[in-house]
């Protein structure tokens, strides 16, 4: 047993050693906490943008919807203006009334992808179209829309799946048949055309691929019944005044989506006598008042 001098001497040594201890493990946990603050500053610093962590395809897909933005874009980042010219399908589209110096460039860059042409009041040249013919997809015409088709009727345009023409006042007699030229055509809209004449019915100018069909005149259209068919066609936007004449020529057994736009405020169930059992597969209509008319088919509601 030692003395009682000895035995105070080593419990102020161990009291020491405690005080030092706890003033290391506090040193220790402020310089912790301090390192943390710097980890997670360089952290925040060098992550990754979540669109930067998207694949190029995706990102490309993103930058296809900003038409308005792309040359806003092009100015982000090097990968995303690299995206955008490695893109073919960011300049498959062209306006013929832009400057032949543009045109070139966005048929290059668009490289094989589908084309979508918007001509307007401009006669395009041939030696720059045709060569293209096989990638044509969507085509507008607004202007000289009987000169170009002349042109464009000279050619085959295998892969034209979406056409677009107006022309004020003109009939469809003139019209070359879509059928010789535009064999694969799904979606055809007629602006401002007048009908075609009786012995040359629409069905006869149309491909039988047709699958979607939009007339906007202010004439009505008036054919022998059941003297045109679309064998293929599935939806039938008409904005005519009187479409009794039409639905009764037509003879369409697909038909499922049916839209109609009156120019005249007649009654609705009063338009549709005696139709009602010609399309029975219309499950589709973007007036609710017309249910009547198809037992079948679903109201829209706007």
């Amino acid at each position: 047993m030692g003395s009682l001098s000895g035995a105070r001497a080593v419990l102020a040594h161990l009291q020491r050693r405690e005080l030092q201890l706890l003033q290391e493990l506090s040193d220790v946990r402020k310089a912790l906490a301090a390192q943390k603050v710097v980890l997670d500053e360089l952290v925040k610093a060098s992550a990754v943008p979540y669109i930067d962590r998207l694949p190029n395809e995706l990102l490309a897909e993103i930058f296809l919807l900003c038409t308005d933005e792309r040359r806003n874009l092009l100015m982000v980042s090097r990968r995303w203006r690299a995206v955008i010219f490695d893109t073919g399908r960011m300049w498959s589209q062209i306006y013929m009334l832009s400057n032949l110096t543009k045109r070139k460039l966005c048929l290059k860059r668009s490289r094989e992808a589908p084309l979508t042409l918007h001509i307007s009041d401009f006669i395009p040249e041939p030696d720059f179209f045709i060569p293209h013919a096989n990638r044509w997809h969507t085509l507008s015409v607004f202007g000289f829309t009987e000169v170009t088709l002349s042109m464009i009727s000279q050619i085959i345009l295998p892969s034209l799946r979406h056409l677009v023409l107006s022309k004020a006042g003109t009939s469809l007699y003139d019209v070359p048949a879509m059928r010789s030229w535009a064999p694969a055509l799904k979606h055809l809209k007629l602006i401002d055309w007048n009908p075609p004449l009786l012995h040359r019915p629409l069905s006869q100018i149309v491909p039988e691929s047709l699958e979607e069909l939009l007339i906007t005149t202010s004439r009505d259209w008036d054919f022998e019944k059941d003297s045109m068919h679309f064998p293929s066609l599935r939806r039938l936007t008409l904005r005519i005044g009187n479409p009794i004449p039409f639905l009764e020529a037509i003879v369409a057994p697909k038909l499922a989506f049916f839209s109609f736009d009156p120019r005249e405020k007649e009654s609705i169930s009063e338009t549709f006598t005696g139709t009602r059992t010609k399309f029975i597969n219309v499950s589709h209509l973007d007036l609710s008042e017309m249910c009547e008319v198809y037992p079948r088919s679903r109201p829209r509601r706007y």
